[in-house]
């Protein structure tokens, strides 16, 4: 993935979390973990065989700022299925690996 700037655009404050999440563009999915979280949107960090991904590695997309995904995981065991755009994506020095920044896309 490319790194871009990131520039803090939250809104609403973020939560620390550890989640289990995939994220699909089309009929491509991307297994990963949602590091943190806030009521706008997550950070999705891509797994390879169970593990974070900490350079860069072949994804099954290459996500582009824009991209509508439809995001999925459990929270407090409710299966979420939520879409989302990609805002940002590359390396993030809060979480040192790689991942893509999503915001939930209203209803």
């Amino acid at each position: 993935m490319t790194a871009f700037a990131q520039v803090e655009r939250r809104h609403t404050p973020r939560q620390l979390v550890f989640m289990g999440a995939e994220c699909r563009l089309g009929g491509a999915a991307l297994t990963g973990v949602i590091r943190d979280q806030s009521n706008g949107g997550v950070f999705f960090t891509p797994t390879q065989d169970g593990d974070i991904i900490l350079k860069k590695v072949q994804l099954s997309f290459e996500p582009e700022l824009g991209d509508f995904v439809l995001l999925t995981y459990a929270d407090e065991n409710i299966l979420m299925r939520k879409p989302a755009t990609v805002c940002w994506f590359g390396y993030s020095h809060e979480h040192s690996c790689e991942g893509l920044g999503l915001a939930f896309v209203e209803d």
